[in-house]
């Protein structure tokens, strides 16, 4: 991983931490200790709206979620094989894994709006 990269990871990763109080999206994990402990790569970030393969060129906040390592194997329907995750979803199975972080992110917003 090259500097500038963890240089952006980083600051990508310190505001999703803001927005989402140390939660996976999806399954509401805390992620503190994993963070605490280093264990930086059980803390995925995770495009909603992405193009697919390894361009993913939309890098806003609102287009980020913070995912532990399991939510982020379901969202991209990874199964193990030897040392390699191969993704087996489908295109509908993965737009109804982007809805749902959609929406569970716009109702985290709706409830911090209520505080």
């Amino acid at each position: 991983m090259s500097k500038e990269f963890k240089k952006i990871r980083d600051k990508m990763l310190f505001e999703l931490i803001k927005e989402q109080n140390w939660g996976c999206l999806r399954c509401g994990r805390n992620l503190k200790f994993l963070y605490e402990s280093e264990k930086y790569r059980k803390i995925h970030i995770h495009h909603i709206d992405h193009s697919g393969g390894t361009d993913h060129e939309n890098n806003s906040i609102e287009n980020l979620c913070m995912l532990c390592n399991n939510c982020h194997d379901i969202v991209h329907m990874r199964v193990k094989r030897g040392n390699a995750m191969v993704s087996v979803g489908n295109p509908r199975e993965l737009e109804f894994f982007k809805q749902e972080l959609l929406d569970l992110k716009n109702k985290r917003k709706k409830d911090d709006a209520c505080y």
